[in-house]
C-alpha cells in the first residue's frame, strides 16, 4: 500500500518544514519516504543550460517551468512521457 501527500503553498510558507516533520514521523514508524520537489527538476534543466545558481530567481524558475510544460506537456511532470 502506498500514499502520496502533496504540499503546496506560496513561497516561504513552510512547505519544506512540514515535509521534514511528516518524513520524520513516518520514518520512525518504518514507513519509507520519498521526497520530490518540482523545483529540483527545473534547477537541473537550468544547470544543463549553463545558468549559474546565483543567477536563478523565482521568476526564472516559474518561466522555465512553464516553458518545459509547454514543450513536453503536463505528463512530463507526472513521469508519464
Amino acid at each position: 500500500m502506498g500514499a502520496y501527500i502533496g504540499i503546496t503553498g506560496l513561497s516561504c510558507t513552510g512547505k519544506d518544514t512540514i515535509a521534514d516533520m511528516l518524513a520524520g514521523i513516518t520514518c520512525t514508524r518504518g514507513v519509507r519516504v520519498f521526497r520530490y520537489r518540482l523545483s529540483d527538476e527545473i534547477l537541473q534543466e537550468l544547470a544543463r543550460r549553463g545558468i549559474p545558481a546565483e543567477s536563478i530567481s523565482r521568476a526564472l524558475l516559474i518561466e522555465t517551468g512553464n516553458e518545459m510544460r509547454a514543450k513536453w506537456g503536463v505528463e512530463f511532470w507526472r513521469g508519464e512521457s
